[in-house]
């Protein structure tokens, strides 16, 4: 009981209501740097940012991510890999070892997830799993103060019963995903790749060289190559054909939406290709976590491949899919913006919070642009906002974009977007401001909030 008690006292790191904050004066420095060290998704400040509603990405972490440093097997200590990863000493120790299971660490997550919501947290605030839009629903309109969670994983190795990627695993892979599919709160999506080859699909390069350098980590094997001759099927293994046919199946219990997430730009095509022949476009594309990598005349978006091009953009509208927006500034690109200004004579400040929620907008805006140009090229009349959320990855290796740390800080970034799309749709010469219909205001209601809780509505039964 007494360690049962610490799942629910938010003064306790063990809690998942622990809102450890950034340092105000520190945080700004080393986060440009490296990665945020603090607490950015916990459930008070998801309460405080007024977020009832979060998708919970578990993670068994990949092998791959702790391989031993140099440092390492010298001294023994762990220091460098708990840097990197903010993992503690003995978890690292478990697993670099044998025992690590990925499908038994994703069903240790999942308990404790639930282990944290059979009782109040001491401030008495309730966290609540869902198991379909009723359970949101009912949540939402009830007067408890809660925190309404929907299962997510990111990475298919989860599915692995050891830790090793064996392609002869394949059965117990599909039992796995059967057995995960019986779960009481079954996930809404998973995505296929993650950081490191998982036997099933090519992936993207997702790691910066700081963190691959001083964590010896090596994403290269499976990363952006072909990895068959298969028809239609480049970038996958008969395995992961097989995993995706099995992930969105309904014969072997509810769908799970397979979030494109990491995936190698090319895997992603030919996987909305198969949507479009096998399943008519009526399953929807996921992006959980994205920024805008498409090249535009102001050059102010990374052109990383991981993040969204056209083709993407245009699968998810097809499809009436989401996107969530990530608040990594990294990938939003931050650099890309701060050298636009320069070059034309702008003035910025890099730490302020107008100069950082452009950087959402800049990415929003890019989205519906090509949605509104999709609406006119196919005669539609759909709203071409309609397919854009937040995705924050907050607590994922991420730097968030500053004055926007945590969940509580989605309250300030709301404001400052109404301020954006106001002097946006001030402008009645595009094609995007044209199709739009809703005020400032509504439009990014939809953005933080009404456009997530329709897709829930459609696609979480």
């Amino acid at each position: 009981p007494k360690l049962l008690d610490l799942l629910y006292d938010g003064h306790n790191e063990e809690s998942l209501w622990n809102d450890k904050r950034p340092n105000p004066i520190l945080n700004p420095k080393f986060g440009e740097l490296a990665f945020a060290k603090y607490s950015q998704s916990n459930f008070t400040s998801a309460i405080n940012g007024r977020c009832k509603v979060v998708c919970v990405g578990m993670y068994p972490i990949e092998k791959e991510f702790l391989k031993p440093t140099l440092g390492q097997r010298l001294t023994g200590l762990t220091f460098l890999k708990n840097f990197v990863t903010g993992v503690t000493s003995c978890r690292i120790k478990y697993i670099q070892s044998a025992e690590y299971k990925y499908f038994q660490d994703v069903e240790a997550e999942y308990e404790f997830l639930k282990t944290s919501s059979i009782e109040l947290s001491k401030q008495g605030q309730k966290l609540i799993i869902a198991a379909s839009f009723k359970d949101v629903e009912e949540a939402i309109n009830s007067q408890q103060e809660c925190v309404v969670a929907i299962p997510a994983v990111e990475g298919a190795n989860v599915f692995y019963p050891t830790r090793d990627i064996v392609a002869e695993h394949l059965p117990q892979v599909l039992e796995n995903i059967r057995k995960m599919k019986a779960w009481q709160h079954p996930p809404l999506y998973i995505s296929l790749a993650h950081h490191f080859y998982n036997g099933f699909v090519s992936h993207e390069q997702s790691l910066v060289k700081f963190i691959s350098i001083i964590g010896n980590i090596n994403q290269k094997p499976g990363m952006q190559q072909k990895l068959s001759g298969i028809k239609d099927f480049n970038y996958f293994t008969k395995e992961g054909i097989e995993v995706v046919n099995a992930l969105l199946s309904t014969d072997n219990g509810r769908r799970i939406i397979i979030d494109v997430k990491h995936m190698d730009a090319r895997a992603r095509v030919e996987y909305y290709q198969f949507l479009e022949r096998e399943h008519q476009n009526k399953v929807p594309v996921v992006v959980s976590h994205a920024a805008v990598g498409i090249t535009t005349p102001e050059k102010w978006f990374n052109t990383w491949t991981l993040n969204l091009n056209n083709a993407d953009i245009d699968a998810v509208w097809r499809t009436n899919g989401l996107i969530g927006v990530e608040l990594d500034q990294r990938i939003l690109g931050f650099d890309e913006l701060k050298t636009y200004k320069k070059d034309k004579g702008l003035k910025f400040d890099k730490m302020s919070a107008e100069f950082n929620s452009e950087l959402v907008w800049n990415a929003i805006c890019a989205i519906a642009t090509r949605c509104a140009e999709n609406n006119k090229q196919h005669q539609v009349s759909g709203n071409p906002w309609r397919n854009i959320s937040i995705g924050s990855d907050y607590d994922g290796l991420i730097n968030p974009i500053n004055k926007f740390a945590t969940l509580e800080s989605y309250l300030s970034l709301e404001d400052l977007l109404v301020t954006h799309a106001r002097r946006y749709l001030a402008d009645k010469s595009t094609e995007l401001s044209n199709q739009t219909l809703q005020t400032p205001e509504e439009l990014v209601r939809c953005i933080m909030h009404t456009n997530g809780m329709e897709f829930l509505r459609c696609n979480f039964k």
